[in-house]
């Protein structure tokens, strides 16, 4: 029999199942998410700072947003109508908008229109994104990745 662990827990797989193995975690069994590609994402209704937002899409093992293609964009322009956190930030007014992962914003999918000084972090809507005071209270977009994991991806070979 093959073994692969999973959460500290190792399971055993003998080679007479007929069925492959396979793992798929997706928005189904979450509350208030909806999927659309490859992610799941949950509009909060509570109104937080930006890093209160970052901390609350932490605890459900997720991130704000980040905005990755024109579908994604389409797709979360047609979620809301109200401003909402997204994962884009910078420490200073002369620094590019970056992603919580740290990756910079491009300009091809959308430019962020800068309300004023001291205003480091991005509210997305509809029309646009735009900078807003980090302590402005706000509701808040998480995207949770979805994962799909084939036998050779648990290091598990047929």
């Amino acid at each position: 029999p093959h073994a692969y662990t999973i959460c500290n827990t190792t399971h055993s797989i003998h080679p007479a199942q007929q069925r492959p193995l396979s793992f798929e975690i997706n928005c189904s069994g979450l509350e208030k998410w909806k999927q659309h590609g490859e992610s799941c994402y949950h509009l909060t209704t509570d109104w937080k700072t930006w890093k209160g937002s970052k901390d609350y899409c932490s605890s459900l093992s997720s991130n704000l947003l980040k905005i990755e293609t024109k579908d994604e964009l389409d797709f979360v322009k047609s979620l809301t109508h109200t401003y909402h956190w997204i994962g884009l930030s910078r420490k200073t007014d002369k620094e590019p908008w970056l992603w919580e992962d740290g990756t910079a914003l491009t300009g091809d999918l959308f430019t962020v229109t800068q309300q004023g000084t001291l205003q480091h972090c991005v509210l997305f809507v509809t029309t646009g994104a735009k900078s807003e005071s980090c302590d402005d209270r706000n509701p808040c977009i998480c995207e949770k990745k979805t994962v799909h994991m084939e036998p050779t991806a648990l290091g598990v070979e047929g």
